[in-house]
């Protein structure tokens, strides 16, 4: 999660990339997406290395059950992983927006 947040989160806060509160909200359900998607491949990863004394069936039972866990989540909390990365990448973009702008007034109001 922390890789996909420092590498997509981090363009939020570059004003070249990142023109609008919208596009922000795009990035943050991304950066979200790609955490949960991350999330089940190193479970998978885990469960197969951890496995030594199974077989190519269980193997596969293996992989379906927790693909099959990983849907079930995604139906029932998708939603929440939606619009909770959404909502963090928008009020992170506004937030940025808003000290830049005290920021500049603070510097206009020094150099008088």
């Amino acid at each position: 999660a922390g890789v996909f947040g420092s590498w997509l989160g981090a363009t939020i806060l570059d004003e070249k990339k990142t023109r609008s509160a919208l596009w922000a909200a795009m990035r943050g359900l991304a950066v979200a997406a790609l955490s949960y998607f991350f999330l089940f491949a190193v479970e998978l990863f885990v469960a197969v290395l951890y496995n030594d004394n199974i077989d190519s069936d269980g193997f596969f039972r293996l992989i379906s059950v927790i693909a099959l866990t990983f849907l079930i989540a995604l139906l029932v909390f998708g939603w929440l992983i939606a619009v909770t990365g959404a909502a963090a990448g928008a009020l992170l973009y506004l937030f940025q927006n808003k000290t830049t702008e005290s920021g500049t007034n603070r510097n206009s109001l020094s150099d008088k």
